[in-house]
């Protein structure tokens, strides 16, 4: 007669852990490009919403720009006045971004801006400054996720951007 097994072997159970370090080692470095994938996404999201900006200004003649809070992690598209947001034109709702709280942001963090708090653009799409001055070298915006950053750059005189 022949006695059924009550449990695992030593080697059955050194093979499971073989198998599960295998695919571990496989899997964290997925898991890292999967962070470098969001981070260029949300880079190319931002450098979308600058571009919407800048056709906003030109098509409807106003000054158009967004307003950052690296603080908060945050900004808004406005329209001829900051306190006027812009219309997200795939929600219909106010265009404001939220690094902290949106889910499909999170995990990728608003470091800093070289042209302060602001970038407008005139109705001709000339990008200016917080203050008020036209970019004299190009503008940098610097997100960051796990150790890896992009920065979207805003180009004088003509605003085209680009992420890199």
């Amino acid at each position: 007669m022949i006695k059924g097994k009550n449990g695992f072997t030593m080697m059955d159970l050194v093979m499971v852990i073989a198998i599960m370090s295998i695919f571990s080692v496989m899997a964290i470095p997925r898991l890292t490009s999967l962070k470098s994938v969001k981070l260029v996404g949300v880079a190319n999201k931002l450098a979308t919403d600058i571009q919407y900006a800048q056709q906003l200004a030109i098509s409807k003649q106003v000054t158009c720009g967004l307003s950052f809070n690296t603080g908060a992690e945050s900004y808004f598209v406005y329209e001829g006045d900051p306190n006027i947001k812009a219309t997200d034109p795939y929600t219909r709702g106010d265009l404001i971004v939220d690094y902290q709280t949106e889910e499909v942001y999170k995990g990728v963090d608003l470091l800093n801006t070289n042209f302060g708090n602001k970038i407008e653009f005139d109705s001709l799409g000339k990008p200016y400054s917080s203050g008020g001055i036209p970019l004299a070298s190009n503008g940098v915006v610097v997100l960051q996720a796990s150790g890896d950053s992009r920065n979207i750059i805003i180009t004088p005189n003509t605003g085209a951007t680009k992420v890199q």
